[in-house]
């Protein structure tokens, strides 16, 4: 019975310390850490002029982290919506109109009538919105009920890459 005792902790022993080696090698391999390092951000720019719309259009959809630096809507009419969609949640949504009314109240978005040099209306109507920063994704979206012409749709922003 004693030998069957000793042989007992013996194994018992043996799987000790196994299972210590096992452990620490579980630790190291924990040890291990991903640290992801920025890479320079990209800078990408949407220039599109002279756009008959009817309907919705998207003009920009990204996935990644990054900001909105700027973007210019320039359109021949006031009736057509825009949608700025940053990291699935609506930060803009809305008429020109509705803008337009509270712009001058607001930081970082304005929408109002062009004029020229001499205070005239030209009959263009600007929409802008800047800095807006995304970690997941973004999307711009313009939409109209009847067509309209857009002179201009400008978007400018950088994407932060890791690896």
């Amino acid at each position: 019975m004693k030998d069957k005792l000793l042989e007992w902790a013996v194994q018992l022993a043996i799987a000790e310390e196994l299972a210590r080696e096992q452990a620490k090698l579980k630790a190291e391999a924990v040890k291990v850490e991903f640290k992801p390092v920025a890479v320079k951000p990209t800078t990408h720019v949407i220039d599109r002029r002279n756009i008959l719309l009817k309907g919705r259009e998207t003009v920009l959809d990204v996935v990644g982290c990054g900001v909105l630096q700027e973007l210019m809507v320039k359109a021949g009419s006031s009736e057509f919506e825009v949608a700025v969609v940053k990291d699935a949640e609506h930060f803009v949504y809305g008429s020109y109109s509705k803008y337009a009314e509270v712009s001058a109240d607001l930081e970082g978005i304005d929408a109002y009538p062009e004029r020229d040099e001499d205070g005239a209306l030209t009959g263009n109507y600007v929409f802008k919105v800047k800095d807006v920063e995304f970690s997941r994704s973004l999307t711009v979206e313009l939409s109209t009920a009847e067509a309209v012409m857009f002179k201009a749709i400008y978007a400018k922003y950088k994407l932060h890459a890791f690896r």
